[in-house]
């Protein structure tokens, strides 16, 4: 019990203000979503922290073990690569040189959030998962959103790659980290309103899933939308006056540089005309094996160009990111939610804290906005950074390009702007704009299926497009015949089943596949399955999407061969709709899901398993509109399908909403929402 004392006892790193937990109201709705009221700031914050704690404690506590460098204490050998990972990035390191970016206000913030959390361990122990881990400080925090900018930036499969001998290329991001974000502005709509959604496709469980929440305080912020598992403000949704949502853009976010060591002189690498000594850095990971607790010894080095590391062929490389200067990325994420208006919405992306993702915004002057943001490195143009570079001082960039040199597009003439991870050079109607093309921020050229589709959809429409039609594109699952992958698998239709006579019936099965992703195409299962068979054989992601895959007819018939088998064993028949092919497990019950990769509405599954299912990893994780009239918000409406806790299992299904298509409404007026509300209670 002393211990336990000693442990919670800890004070933050920030003098905070007085928190009264009891005058913070955390309110439930019928689907479980928290709405937080308070009389400042910091106490929304603290709600917001014991809500998520309640709801998923277990992720949130996973990613401060991680930055703790714990993980090799907590789950061994497997958790001690996150441990090196930690260390030979100098988190600490990056914190101490960039924690005079944070103003007083954010720390406040923070300090309350870690308030909330080592006082919500105290009071449910056996949730703990870790001892070691509390109590959790501000810049625990700040170094999970280094960590989790880090590891979308490609830097821990570098790494990898480096340490196990495989030459390290340019960034490259295999999982789907999809999403769309689209707006139309008033003189497109029927209603005269100015329409926003946003959608993005990630995880479905684990830290970078997603938490909802409205969060509101007396001090005048009033905001509702989602956020990483963890994180301390709304990412993208909408307050009284405006909204954004984001998507994955495909940046170049990471150089490594091979250094040019001198040929005599050990540990020297070149730097301008001279040479440079690699400090050596030696640190100990702490590993469980079994009952014990093992110190390893371990060391990486540091060069002027970043982390460095030996590869097994003695080459020196070096890491360098804009993620490793991020650690202001949830200051400006609050600053973003705290904006009344365009102006001071890009005032608050000025600070160019967040390395990543496009954003696609929307407000009640009727306003629109399309930016690729990031932290682009300002790179020299006499240099190709796209491979493996020589380490020279003058290709060592340290500056980024300032919110006008990005690509941005406002209030187009007409009248919507969109992304569904596709080129930013075509961010509004079917055409390229040249001004977009900006050098290192268009790693994946093109439009993918998704993008065709929501053209096709918005131009059919002919006069002006109502709410409901609005919402209904963003629930599409069809392919489009004008998207790469339908143009790459067109041979499919000039081959004859009957020269096949093994797979004639599943050929002109799949021949005749009305490109429909919805629950009860009755061939849509056979195909799904087909391609995640080649898919697998080939090492294809979702690139292939905006690419086109590059399939032959030995390959797509083995395909269908392993798809027809495999349906024939579990299913006893050849035509399984996906909602007898997918299931979604929530608590103890399976609920049936739709959609393939990269569709409007898509889903991204496993490989089949033995008992005959798909099972969904990537999503619809979290769906959102919201119409502005010159007053401000006139109806959002939302869903966060897939996020599971024990917790959250008494209220509404949202899954089973999202396969109905139907949204639950959210209220941002505090009478409304205690009016409706199915709990109300304090945290302690």
């Amino acid at each position: 019990m002393l211990f336990l004392f000693l442990v919670f006892s800890v004070c933050p790193l920030f003098a905070q203000q007085k928190i009264e937990p009891k005058s913070i109201d955390i309110v439930r709705d019928s689907f479980g979503m928290p709405h937080i009221f308070a009389a400042s700031n910091a106490e929304v914050v603290y709600g917001l922290a014991w809500a998520n704690a309640e709801d998923n404690f277990e992720a949130m506590q996973e990613t401060v073990l991680i930055a703790k460098g714990l993980m090799g204490r907590y789950k061994g050998k497997e958790g001690a690569a996150f441990d090196y990972f930690v260390k030979a990035l100098d988190l600490e390191g990056r914190y101490e040189a960039q924690k005079d970016q944070l103003n007083d206000e954010f720390m406040q913030l923070l300090s309350a959030y870690v308030t909330a959390l080592n006082n919500f361990a105290k009071k449910q122990p056996k949730r703990v998962l870790f001892k070691r881990a509390f109590p959790v400080t501000e810049k625990d925090i700040l170094k999970v959103y280094l960590l989790s900018f880090a590891a979308l930036s490609g830097l821990p499969d570098a790494l990898g790659d480096i340490m196990e001998g495989r030459e390290p290329g340019a960034f490259s991001q295999k999982a789907p980290l999809g999403s769309n974000a689209y707006a139309m502005s008033k003189s497109r709509t029927a209603s005269g309103q100015t329409y926003l959604a946003i959608n993005p496709h990630f995880m479905l469980q684990g830290p970078l899933s997603f938490y909802e929440a409205h969060l509101y305080s007396e001090e005048g912020w009033n905001i509702t939308g989602a956020l990483f598992q963890g994180g301390t403000s709304v990412f993208m949704g909408n307050n009284e006056h405006l909204g954004w949502g984001h998507t994955f853009n495909y940046l170049d976010l990471l150089d490594v540089f091979e250094l040019d060591m001198h040929p005599k002189k050990k540990k020297q690498y070149r730097w301008g005309e001279g040479y440079k000594k690699l400090q050596t850095r030696r640190f100990w990971l702490k590993v469980k094996v079994g009952a014990f607790v093992l110190p390893v010894r371990r060391k990486t080095y540091w060069s002027e160009f970043g982390p460095t590391f030996k590869a097994p062929n003695g080459k020196f490389y070096a890491l360098r990111s804009p993620a490793l200067d991020a650690l202001a990325a949830g200051q400006q994420f609050y600053e973003m939610g705290k904006a009344k208006n365009l102006q001071e919405f890009k005032a608050a992306l000025d600070q160019n804290a967040l390395p990543l993702f496009n954003i696609v915004y929307a407000d009640k002057e009727d306003n629109l906005l399309y930016l690729c943001n990031g932290m682009i490195p300002q790179r020299p143009d006499s240099f190709d950074y796209s491979g493996t570079l020589l380490g020279k001082k003058e290709n060592c960039w340290s500056n980024y390009l300032s919110l006008e040199e990005k690509p941005l597009l406002e209030n187009p003439d007409c009248g919507y702007l969109f992304n569904t991870n596709n080129t930013p050079t075509i961010a509004s109607c079917d055409s390229v704009r040249e001004e977009m093309k900006v050098p290192y921020t268009d790693l994946r050229p093109g439009l993918n299926n998704r993008a065709h589709r929501f053209l096709e959809l918005i131009e059919s429409e002919m006069g002006l497009l109502n709410w409901e039609d609005f919402k209904a594109i963003k629930f599409d699952q069809q392919l489009s015949k004008a998207s790469p992958f339908y143009q790459s698998i067109q041979f499919i239709y000039d081959l004859k089943p009957e020269d096949y006579p093994h797979l004639r019936k599943p050929l002109r099965e799949l021949q005749n596949w009305s490109l429909s992703a919805d629950a009860k195409d009755p061939r849509a299962g056979l195909v799904l399955l087909t391609f995640q068979y080649i898919f697998k054989e080939k090492g294809y992601g979702d690139e292939v999407f905006i690419s086109g895959p590059k399939i032959n007819t030995a390959e797509l018939l083995a395909g269908l061969e392993k798809a027809s088998r495999y349906l024939y064993k579990h299913h006893n028949k050849l035509l399984v709709p996906i909602s007898e092919l997918a299931r979604y497990q929530r608590g103890e019950q399976w609920q049936p899901t739709s959609g393939f990769p990269d569709m409007l509405s898509p889903t991204y599954y496993e490989m089949p398993n033995e008992d005959g299912q798909l099972v969904p990893t990537f999503g619809d994780t979290y769906i959102h509109f919201v119409r502005f009239n010159e007053n401000g918000p006139a109806q959002i409406q939302t869903l966060l399908p897939y996020f599971q806790s024990p917790q959250i299992q008494a209220y509404k299904n949202q899954v089973e909403a999202l396969e109905k298509r139907s949204l639950k409404t959210v209220e941002m007026d505090k009478i409304k929402v205690m009016k409706s509300a199915l709990k109300i209670y304090h945290p302690e």
